[in-house]
């Protein structure tokens, strides 16, 4: 069975954070990343809806802020 891993152990033992931010445009970013530089973000629009681009990176540069 699953057990839950909470935010605090999710960055503790796996370098795991999230990172929430709603634009000016109301859109919302959701974020999950690693120290590694990698992460995972889920884009949310308002009820008017917007147009976004998917898209992927195959390499990041060494130095990333995690601000």
């Amino acid at each position: 069975m699953p057990s839950t891993i909470d935010s605090q152990e999710a960055e503790n033992t796996y370098a795991i954070t999230t990172c929430h931010e709603q634009m000016g445009n109301g859109e919302c970013r959701f974020r999950l990343r690693k120290n590694d530089g990698t992460a995972y973000v889920r884009t949310e629009m308002n009820q008017t809806g917007a147009w976004g681009e998917s898209h992927y990176h195959n390499s990041l540069p060494i130095a990333i802020s995690m601000d």
